[in-house]
């Protein structure tokens, strides 16, 4: 049997650790390490990496699910890794990546001088991916090595640092295999059989997945360095499910945020410029709206009460309409009594690109609620015109993600926000630990208001006159810290 250990140092001290194993004696591995690691390394220490017996194996810098990602950006991101790989002279043909490989990754390996995929598994085994003519062998990385294989099996054998010595000692001495990488068995063996996938599967953050593919299939032909990294870094928190800690998907869509803002700078010059695309932007077969101005991003569905998408603040990188287990917010949300009324259908009656943002004209169906929306720097603007809706609630909710929160009406005391409250004024100011948002109105108004995972769910209403309009601005202050 040939068995390739397969090591994966997360840290700068596991790669040191891993340079003085090989300074001491001779190592035969695979080796996958965040990019990161290797940059930041001492050029002692990567010569000492280079002149050993590793077959280094690229990761797209963090081993995100490759299927969430569109063709064009997987290659761009391999071909990053590949230029910084052949600039340390560590060489390598094999590409470690995480969840489904789909039948894509053939051709994209075959086009990224890939010879072999490695891929997290829970069985031993291994076999080939085909896409069309294109054949790439494709090894399961196992926990557990099985001797009853063929001796023409490749086994690729999950090893920490901590391990390698002893099974260096192992796999030569005691069970007589040959210690070899995947590059060198495939010189002079051929791996046939189908890889099966079944296990492979990953159900990706809904939101996170429809922000990481919008920007990934819209990257300028030779995007940096920097923004292929920043996508591969919330492409590996994309596929975690809604169990993951909130600090996770909060770091994913930070990274993203940071992206779009440095590719829309790479685009565009001055800071007064608005675009407005309609699109089904999360694929539910209905159209929505999306604005990206300098500071702000923006998207709403119209046909769901102004569901609110997407609302980032591009100057501090933060998603602020966004709570870790709370749904998207609504700029129409209704309530008759204490029940929330199905979400109002709204059509777009106008669309007005200014030099300072945008607004949006949206109506109902039967003529009873007209909604202006501006979209401006780093503020909401809202004008409601209603008619013979009188017993009916009626303003935008939001999730706020701003830390634990404080509560200022009309200047008044400070109210610690840890339990839901109801205040009316005209003025509300919320102080979080993440920044602050002001909320104002010229008319009386209530703002009920309750705490969630990481910030606090708004809700400023009126219940309706007869016929009657009222507005509200929700402004982004500076972060207070």
């Amino acid at each position: 049997m040939h068995i390739c250990l397969f090591v994966r140092p997360q840290t700068q001290d596991e790669l040191t650790q891993l340079a003085a194993i090989v300074a001491s004696r001779a190592v035969t591995a695979a080796v996958a390490t965040p990019a990161a690691l290797l940059e930041e390394a001492e050029t002692d220490l990567i010569a000492t990496l280079a002149g050993s017996d590793i077959e280094w194996v690229r990761s797209a810098r963090t081993a995100p699910s490759l299927t969430l990602l569109p063709d064009g950006f997987v290659q761009s991101a391999i071909a990053v890794e590949n230029d910084l790989y052949l600039n340390l002279g560590l060489a390598g043909a094999a590409l470690y990546f995480e969840g489904p490989p789909g039948v894509r990754l053939p051709r994209i390996a075959n086009e990224a001088d890939i010879s072999s995929l490695i891929t997290g598994t829970r069985e031993t085994r291994s076999g080939v991916l085909v896409n069309l003519d294109m054949v790439t062998p494709c090894f399961g990385a196992i926990d557990h090595v099985d001797l009853t294989l063929s001796s023409d099996t490749l086994a690729v054998w999950n090893t920490s640092v901590d391990q390698i010595e002893e099974r260096l000692d192992l796999v030569t001495t005691q069970l007589g295999c040959d210690l070899t990488t995947p590059t060198r068995y495939l010189e002079s063996h051929q791996v046939t059989g189908a890889f099966l996938t079944g296990d492979l599967v990953a159900s990706p953050d809904p939101l996170l997945a429809r922000k990481l593919i919008r920007l990934a299939t819209r990257l300028p032909k030779r995007p940096a360095a920097e923004v292929v990294n920043l996508i591969l870094e919330a492409a590996a928190v994309a596929r975690i499910t809604g169990d993951a800690v909130p600090a996770a998907h909060h770091r994913a869509h930070s990274a993203l945020i940071e992206a779009r803002a440095q590719i829309d700078d790479s685009r565009r010059r001055g800071d007064d410029w608005a675009r407005v695309s309609r699109l089904d932007w999360d694929a539910d077969g209905r159209e929505e709206i999306q604005i990206e101005l300098k500071t702000t991003s923006f998207v709403i569905d119209p046909s769901a009460a102004g569901e609110v998408l997407v609302f980032d603040d591009k100057v501090e990188g933060e998603p602020i309409a966004w709570l870790d287990g709370e749904p998207p917010g609504q700029l129409a949300h209704r309530q008759v009594g204490s029940e929330p009324v199905a979400p109002i259908e709204l059509r777009v009656e106008g669309i007005e690109e200014r030099r300072d943002g945008v607004v949006l004209r949206l109506a109902d169906t039967d003529g009873r609620l007209s909604l202006t929306v501006a979209v401006t720097d780093r503020a909401l603007d809202l004008e409601f015109s209603m008619l013979h809706v009188s017993d009916t609630r009626i303003g935008p909710e939001l999730p706020l993600l701003i830390g634990a929160t404080k509560l200022r009406v009309d200047g008044g005391e400070w109210l610690t926000v840890d339990e839901p409250h109801a205040v009316s004024g005209h003025r509300f100011r919320l102080s979080g630990e993440r920044g602050e948002v002001v909320i104002t109105s010229m008319l009386p108004t209530d703002l009920f208001i309750r705490p969630g995972r990481g910030g606090v769910v708004i809700w400023p209403n009126w219940i309706a006159a007869a016929i009657g309009s009222f507005s509200v601005r929700i402004d982004l202050t500076q972060p207070t810290m």
